[in-house]
């Protein structure tokens, strides 16, 4: 046995309009049994009365049916859900938390037998005459997605429905506020730069202080690329250091006070100590003049011997 395919409807437009009249065509004629196989054609209520599945009207009306009877597990037999007029009862342990733009809403299943779907209300103040509906579930959850007004507090409410479209009470006279559910690492793991709108963390959504208590606990830190316009830095082990302009004493002033290194090599210092020997060297010629704990020696260009020694000779 082969399926039949029927064609797809196109969406109309001013220009294809023959198109779709005749994909629309296609499906009717399969339906109706006219071409394919007859098993993808439509079930008519008549094709159900002869078949002894459904009665008609007047069999129905006069009692006399000629359909089984169906047994219902629970239900007296004959139970008919679309016609029991019970009022469903109020939702139980309703729950209503938020993260950063959405809202959960959870409650218990309705325990009646003809339940057909709950509604969830959402009103601005804490009363049920603002409140307007904003969506129907089938299941014990619903998700309102507040997108860039996840700001705003809202209160909310459920109820059920029946299938013989009776209404039930709310779960309480006043709605429900979120509240705030926890931020799980997954959650985490999404705010990077293509989740952050930039400068969405403006100075209204951090509070004063709020951030330099934790900086100042920052025990360890990479830091791959950044400006600091002042650093106060307590104790430091820095593996290498490039100084692009001077590095100098706090309480420096030239020729007075301090010291001071440019990048340019140049050094002032008010006094100085050197454990090992002191090379002084002007330009490249190689002339140079080395200072030492016992002696001081004085090389030309040609540095293959002293010109000038003092101090220790045989050093």
């Amino acid at each position: 046995m082969s399926l039949t395919k029927v064609p797809s409807i196109p969406l109309p437009t001013a220009n294809n309009l023959l198109a779709v009249s005749q994909a629309i065509k296609g499906i009717l004629d399969v339906r109706e049994g006219y071409v394919g196989d007859p098993m993808d054609q439509n079930v008519t209520y008549r094709d159900l009365v002869n078949s002894g599945i459904a009665q008609t009207t007047q069999a129905a009306v006069s009692g006399i049916s000629t359909l089984p009877q169906i047994e219902v597990p629970g239900l007296v037999n004959g139970y008919n859900p679309a016609t029991d007029e019970t009022v469903p009862p109020q939702p139980q342990h309703v729950l209503v938390t938020s993260g950063t733009t959405l809202v959960k809403v959870k409650w218990d299943l309705g325990q009646y037998p003809n339940h057909s779907y709950t509604e969830v209300w959402r009103g601005l103040t804490n009363a049920i005459g603002s409140a307007t509906l904003i969506g129907k579930s089938d299941t014990q959850y619903y998700v309102d997605d507040l997108g860039h007004d996840g700001l705003t507090l809202y209160y909310y409410w459920v109820r059920f429905v029946s299938m013989a479209d009776i209404f039930g009470p709310y779960n309480t006279t006043d709605g429900i506020a979120p509240t705030t559910g926890l931020i799980d690492h997954a959650d985490i793991a999404f705010l990077d730069a293509a989740n952050i709108t930039v400068g969405h963390l403006s100075a209204d959504r951090i509070a004063t202080g709020s951030i330099d208590a934790k900086i100042a606990n920052l025990d360890t830190a990479v830091i791959t690329s950044g400006t600091f316009g002042t650093a106060r830095i307590g104790d430091a082990t820095i593996t290498t250091a490039k100084i692009a302009s001077t590095l100098q004493s706090t309480n420096y002033s030239a020729g007075a006070a301090g010291w001071k290194i440019s990048k340019a090599g140049d050094m002032e210092l008010n006094s100085a100590t050197f454990r090992g020997t002191l090379d002084v060297r002007s330009g490249n010629s190689g002339a140079h003049m080395t200072i030492a704990n016992t002696v001081i020696k004085v090389f030309d260009a040609t540095n293959s011997f002293p010109r000038v020694q003092l101090g220790d000779l045989n050093a």
